[in-house]
């Protein structure tokens, strides 16, 4: 039986962007990490009808990391971990996250996120040893998961997801990055950029839509820019609505990519599926790679605090207020300052 590990420990951030990279590939071993096994084979899961697939991983502190797998069109892994294309469900599960609707495959990421605590309790590790992470579709599953569990981890360019009136966890030991300028990772109700193309602005963490846990925002604070002008375009008629449609392709294409937040969070990625290289990289470093979950949210706030006047509640530190911070910055970029 493995011995129970310190909590006084997590994952990195380059271990958790790692395995959230790896799933688009799927060849290999992301980073440090070695396969969770049970009965002989990698604990994992894979519906092509709730468009799900996830992965199960060892830290070298022998603690559990669970990757979800992000939308990928047209590429199938062929590695040992390969399955069937399951696009056209990964579509339908942005299509009902776009409406605020909690879809099947959030509900199956939950439902794969305890039985995974259920194997790692037989091996003597605890909740507070089990993450979860995972890049854009794949973060958006590990938010919810994480919501409804209280398990911690650190999610990439996820939007957000529907607010509950009483979830297991409180957030703090759970991260979202969201890279200024992404159109996914910003449709949310608790950041000021892309209303009213998104739900209506809230502040902290209030409005039907709101990111889990801690928001770290990186890259370059001034590409939000390309989301408000997106957010205008959405309201000029069938003409806007192919703007704004371009834009968001533009913006998802430039700051949506893992190959963008590794730039930014200063990790080197180990896997290199088609399309991870391409995507802005001018924005400041937050040199974090090596950082755990603590770490990084003290590193990020320290550095958020020192680009942003003094607020009360600049800090989304203590709980999902990320929606203050944003309405300051929007401020600083000639946004107007409600919905």
């Amino acid at each position: 039986m493995m011995m129970p590990t310190s909590t006084t420990t997590t994952p990195t951030v380059a271990e958790c962007l790692d395995a959230s990279n790896w799933e688009y590939d799927q060849t290999g071993l992301p980073g440090d990490l070695r396969r969770f096994m049970a009965g002989g084979r990698q604990l994992s899961t894979f519906s092509s009808a709730q468009g799900i697939s996830a992965s199960v991983w060892l830290t070298p502190d022998n603690q559990v990391l669970v990757s979800y797998e992000g939308t990928r069109l047209g590429h199938v892994p062929a590695g040992a971990g390969a399955h069937p294309p399951i696009g056209p469900a990964q579509v339908r599960e942005d299509a009902g996250i776009g409406s605020g609707a909690v879809t099947p495959g959030e509900t199956a990421a939950l439902t794969f996120a305890r039985h995974v605590e259920a194997a790692a309790a037989k091996r003597g590790i605890g909740a507070s040893n089990i993450f979860l992470t995972g890049h854009s579709l794949g973060g958006i599953q590990a938010e919810y998961a994480a919501q409804q569990t209280g398990l911690g981890g650190i999610a990439f360019e996820a939007t957000g997801i529907p607010r509950t009136e009483a979830p297991k966890g409180d957030g703090r030991n759970f991260v979202t990055v969201v890279t200024y300028g992404d159109s996914i990772g910003n449709y949310a109700s608790d950041i000021h950029a892309e209303q009213p193309f998104a739900p209506v602005y809230a502040p902290g963490g209030t409005g039907s839509l709101p990111h889990y846990g801690y928001v770290a925002m990186v890259g370059d604070p001034a590409d939000q820019g390309w989301l408000l002008r997106e957010a205008t375009f959405s309201a000029l008629g069938v003409a806007g609505t192919a703007l704004t449609a371009v834009f968001f392709s533009v913006n998802m294409a430039s700051y949506h990519l893992a190959g963008t937040q590794a730039h930014d969070l200063g990790v080197v990625l180990t896997q290199h599926p088609p399309g991870v290289d391409i995507g802005d990289v001018s924005g400041p470093v937050l040199p974090v790679a090596q950082d755990t979950i603590p770490q990084f949210i003290a590193a990020d706030d320290a550095a958020f605090s020192a680009t942003l006047p003094p607020a009360p509640g600049i800090s989304p530190r203590s709980g999902p207020l990320s929606g203050a911070a944003a309405d300051v910055l929007a401020s600083l970029i000639g946004a107007p300052s409600g919905a």
